[in-house]
């Protein structure tokens, strides 16, 4: 079943020694890109973090936080003292040049960002092999949960693309039926054509109808007609036998769009007789791009 790379989870482990909460949000990324915000006694895990997700995900962009909180604990507070002492001599100094009289106050300085933080006791061995086993049991739940998230999501958009895959199967097959009757339009429309011009030249019609048949050739999109079918069939396989299938698919829009072109570009010349044809191959074009679009969130 396909994934979705847009989802949300949230997971919460809570006992008598200590709360922890793992909350992710992940959207559409070319790669996997991890985004973390870890609580101070959480960043000496980031590299189990890190492993942890790579298991669960393969693309998107991941926003993972984890919060903590120890029910007993002995809480100090630390002042940074040589960023108090330089916002103090620059405030002296401002007064001393410009002849302010107003006095530093002390709420507004700690109020300044980094100069108060929290300091609490290091962690005991076993309080630490604790909280890194609550940490990967409540990291696990999350994931788990974020997986389920993007499958959901993931359901609507494999539905849209395989409606967008249908209109083209349903498209190829009027493209070819309205591309036979083309041919024998435009064979007779440029015989007329040739012949009017050349109405005063000795002419010899079956080297006319040669020519036409010629040109009409080079005009031939069966070929293109065929590859588009094999790579419709080879879309619908994908959503809905396989997973990691995003860059799968983009990779074939790609090769759908390049034999969309080709159909346009052969059947150009043969201008009017050709408006189906191109109104068709336009049709193609259409459903191709937003069955790109639909893919790009799909991992």
């Amino acid at each position: 079943m396909p994934s979705s790379m847009t989802g949300y989870a949230n997971a919460e482990s809570d006992d008598d020694c200590l709360w922890l909460a793992v909350t992710l949000r992940s959207v559409n990324h070319r790669f996997l890109d991890l985004q973390l915000r870890l609580a101070p006694q959480i960043e000496q895990f980031e590299t189990l973090i890190r492993r942890h997700v790579k298991e669960h995900l393969q693309r998107g962009q991941l926003q993972l936080s984890v919060l903590v909180r120890w029910k007993e604990e002995s809480t100090t507070f630390a002042l940074n003292r040589p960023l108090l002492d330089a916002y103090i001599n620059a405030h002296r100094e401002l007064t001393q040049r410009h002849g302010f009289s107003q006095e530093p106050d002390l709420s507004t300085i700690l109020s300044i960002p980094n100069t108060l933080s929290f300091e609490t006791e290091t962690l005991s061995e076993q309080s630490r092999a604790k909280l890194q086993t609550i940490l990967e049991e409540t990291l696990d739940h999350a994931l788990e949960e974020l997986a389920r998230s993007r499958k959901a999501e993931a359901v609507g958009i494999v539905e849209e693309i395989h409606q967008h895959t249908e209109s083209m199967k349903s498209g190829l097959v009027a493209l070819q039926d309205s591309f036979k009757n083309v041919i024998p339009q435009f064979q007779k429309r440029l015989v007329t054509q040739l012949t009017d011009l050349f109405s005063n030249i000795p002419t010899d019609s079956q080297r006319l109808m040669q020519e036409a048949a010629l040109l009409a050739g080079r005009a031939d999109i069966s070929e293109e007609i065929h590859r588009l079918e094999s790579h419709t069939d080879r879309l619908l396989v994908l959503v809905e036998t396989e997973s990691e299938i995003g860059k799968k698919i983009e990779f074939l829009t790609q090769e759908m769009h390049r034999e969309a072109n080709t159909i346009l570009s052969k059947t150009n010349p043969l201008s009017s007789a050709a408006l189906a044809v191109t109104e068709i191959g336009l049709e193609l074009k259409s459903a191709i791009e937003k069955i790109r679009e639909q893919a790009q969130n799909l991992e």
